[in-house]
């Protein structure tokens, strides 16, 4: 029986269309799915770490790995690295960041291309990183934070609703569209069960609804692209033709990176990346530019700026040469907010740096912030090897031993990496590296 057996016959029949004359398409749900990671440029890790994979070449912090653990990594709790399959690393890359850029992620959990697009703009610019799903909007937080990202607002909410309540203000748009999964069917099986041409239907038209929903947020001389994880020709270059057939201000824009990938098979209209032809998963890619001259955004400075006398000690007594953003007070929360307007009616879930939180006689500095601090930025440091035993057991929650550290608040660090905090008291490390992130 061929071990294609559970994949959609009517699938099949659309894709033949794909084949060469050495590798039938349908050849790839026999082989193993293809693995990545993209080097995080905020936080890179060691070059003897690096030269152990394989480059990505449409990627130049992407590399190819086997390890099927790697998630599990050290570097990995540090932020040095994002576990992303390798075609997805092509998406943020047609966007041609610059750090000062204005950018909106539409569907952005669980964070692979925010996380990317925040790496790129250097926690400079802002970026919008939006995600409907309330239910998947914690993974794209904890992304954030581990990646060490300070200039990002998440949100909650429909594209409608958020759409509403900002300007003509983006100079880059990412519509990684919600799709009927087809370029997925290798890595994750269970979705060729949930596959029909009615799904592939019902997907083009809210593709189409999101696009017009968003669209006209994006400056003139903006680039929005658009993409999915799928092969439909109902949801990738049918929707961008019938979307330039409403909006003659925008034009296609056949982007140098396309040379790695297939735009025979799309007509010209964007790219595909086909499995049996590169080394990634399934996607489609679009790019979009507005006519036009791009008008630079003049952003409202913030007023005021509220310090609790407990949040200046913390700063006064841990910390040094550290350069700290505007800081906002919500309720007992601190936070470190972005250079950006303030837009009260958004549905907010996080706004730059979640600094801590204080009661009336302490500050506990959150996980978040020990992200965003390099070892130089502390007054104590626990600086640790990857071959110490204490780093595993410090991502495992345990108490340790250390020496040589004056009691208080204590940056744990791995190759110069930031883990986490710990505390000193007499000589013992009491471990604050969150429960929900330890190792078993």
């Amino acid at each position: 029986m061929s071990k294609t057996f559970d994949v959609p016959k009517a699938f099949l029949e659309r894709t033949t269309v794909f084949d060469t004359p050495t590798y039938p398409f349908s050849r790839i749900y026999i082989e193993k799915p293809v693995q990545g990671f993209r080097v995080n440029p905020l936080k890179r890790p060691p070059a003897s770490f690096l030269s152990q994979f394989v480059p990505i070449p449409w990627e130049k912090n992407g590399f190819y790995y086997e390890e099927e653990k790697l998630g599990n990594h050290p570097y990995h709790h540090a932020g040095a690295f994002y576990i992303q399959e390798p075609s997805a690393m092509a998406v943020v890359n047609l966007l041609d960041l610059e750090p000062h850029h204005v950018v909106l992620d539409v569907s952005a959990a669980p964070g692979g291309k925010s996380t990317h697009i925040a790496s790129l703009l250097s926690n400079e610019g802002l970026l919008i990183s939006n995600e409907i799903d309330s239910t998947r909007f914690q993974s794209l937080l904890s992304n954030i934070e581990r990646m060490g990202i300070s200039n990002t607002v998440v949100t909650n909410q429909s594209p409608k609703d958020l759409v509403t309540h900002l300007p003509q203000m983006f100079d880059r748009i990412l519509v990684d569209a919600p799709c009927s999964g087809e370029g997925l069917f290798r890595k994750d099986p269970s979705s060729r069960l949930q596959w029909s041409l009615a799904l592939v239907e019902s997907c083009a038209i809210r593709q189409k609804e999101i696009l017009e929903t968003v669209f006209d947020r994006l400056k003139p001389g903006g680039i929005l692209v658009y993409s999915t994880c799928t092969f439909s020709r109902e949801e990738n270059e049918q929707v961008i033709l019938d979307f330039l057939a409403k909006h003659n201000d925008f034009e296609l824009y056949q982007h140098p990176l396309f040379a790695h990938f297939n735009t025979k098979v799309t007509q010209g209209v964007g790219a595909k990346i086909l499995p049996n032809e590169v080394r990634g998963e399934g996607h489609y890619l679009a790019v979009l530019r507005r006519q036009g001259s791009v008008v630079p955004k003049s952003f409202k400075p913030w007023r005021g700026n509220t310090r609790s006398a407990i949040f200046n000690q913390f700063v006064q007594e841990f910390l040094k040469d550290v350069t700290l953003p505007f800081t906002f007070q919500h309720k007992n929360l601190f936070y470190g907010l972005p250079h950006m307007e303030e837009f009260r009616r958004l549905h907010i879930v996080r706004a730059g740096i979640l600094l801590g939180e204080f009661s009336d006689t302490r500050f506990t500095p959150a996980h978040h912030f020990s992200h965003v601090l390099s070892p130089q930025h502390v007054q104590r440091v626990l600086a640790l090897e990857l071959k110490d035993d204490r780093v595993l057991r410090y991502l495992k929650g345990e108490e340790l031993a250390v020496e040589n550290i004056e009691d208080g608040w204590t940056l744990v660090t791995v190759d110069h990496l930031s883990l986490g905090w710990g505390k000193v008291s007499k000589g013992r490390l009491k471990n604050h590296y969150p429960k929900g992130l330890r190792l078993i």
